[in-house]
């Protein structure tokens, strides 16, 4: 009938069976931790480029309409375009110059910054030394 197994037998077995669990474990932890938040993510990733289309789609169909109601009011479409150019060249224009003062308020910093590293003396703050002084940290 039942038989006692020999002492190599249940060694075996336990063998197995430990090796089983391992597998087990280490598959629903992979799962736990790598697969689950790579696949939230993979549907985040999705659904977000699906959802930007969307929103392009709908502001092309927004714009179009808004300029047929320019031209419909205007009442000539060469004056309902200049109209548009002028806003999207105005547009461009304070874009520009604010790109520009921003540009211009970074080099003032660094410039300041690197005048009052403390490793520069007085004498040479107008000679630049090929970028090898670091700035001071904060």
């Amino acid at each position: 009938m039942n038989e006692p197994k020999s002492l190599s037998e249940m060694v075996k077995d336990l063998a197995q069976l430990i090796v089983r669990y391992i597998r087990q474990e280490v598959g629903r932890s992979v799962q736990d931790s790598v697969i689950a938040p790579l696949d939230a993510l993979r549907n985040r990733v999705v659904f977000t480029i699906i959802a930007a289309f969307a929103f392009g789609v709908a502001l092309i169909f927004a714009g179009n309409g808004l300029f047929l109601l320019l031209e419909t009011a205007v009442g000539q479409r060469w004056i309902a375009m200049l109209i548009v150019a002028a806003l999207f060249g105005a547009a461009g224009f304070f874009l520009f110059r604010k790109g520009m003062r921003s540009g211009q308020r970074k080099t003032d910093i660094a410039r300041s910054e690197t005048a009052g590293h403390p490793a520069s003396s007085g004498s040479d703050q107008g000679e630049g030394h090929g970028g090898d002084s670091l700035p001071a940290n904060p």
